[in-house]
């Protein structure tokens, strides 16, 4: 599963401090997913997803996915995924500041860096922003963890739910058994599943 780090302040400011941080953080060997609003999007559910080279725009009829399912559609063989705002989110997040403005979010236990200048930022490091380079590596060796991808997601409603390993074992292992008895289905390969809605 892919470490989701969300990335707060001015937009625009935002958005250059995420394209200039996923190659920086991809230059240091991860594989990095980037979320990103979609430039004049006619309503809010306009997003523009890129993942190493290729771009995908996703649209849903006025609903905007959340970031638990974004994670758990896009996230699979990402090292880290990388999106603006959701100020809310229990994730990591970097906090770019305008020139003359203090972080406003000091206060977030999930505040891992700032990017401005002459920001004050308490314990926390505070890179310039064309300091990406050596942002990426702290991230890199402090925050994003080394661990072993999950075999095994469920995102429910929009909410990925959290699965132990054994349990992980299980699920995969009776999907798997079961999908093989299906014509096409003994064919190795990721297996995704929807299950519609209960009425």
């Amino acid at each position: 599963m892919a470490y989701v780090i969300c990335i707060l302040g001015d937009e625009r400011a935002s958005e250059e401090v995420a394209r200039g941080l996923a190659g920086e953080l991809e230059a240091t060997g991860l594989k990095v997913g980037l979320i990103l609003p979609r430039a004049q999007a006619p309503s809010a559910a306009g997003l523009e997803l890129g993942v190493g080279d290729g771009v995908l725009e996703l649209r849903r009829r006025g609903v905007v996915p959340g970031l638990d399912e974004l994670e758990g559609l896009y996230g699979q063989g990402l090292d880290v995924l990388l999106t603006l705002a959701h100020p809310q989110a229990r994730r990591a997040k970097i906090e770019v500041c305008a020139p003359g403005r203090e972080p406003a979010h000091l206060d977030d236990p999930g505040l891992r860096a700032v990017v401005g200048r002459g920001v004050t930022a308490g314990r926390l490091p505070v890179f310039a922003p064309g300091e990406l380079a050596a942002l990426a590596t702290f991230l890199r060796d402090e925050v994003i963890p080394a661990r072993e991808p999950d075999r095994v997601r469920v995102v429910l409603g929009g909410r990925r739910l959290p699965i132990k390993g054994f349990v992980q074992d299980i699920v995969g292992e009776t999907l798997r058994a079961m999908i093989r008895t299906l014509k096409g289905g003994e064919r190795p390969g990721r297996l995704m599943v929807f299950v519609a809605e209960d009425d």
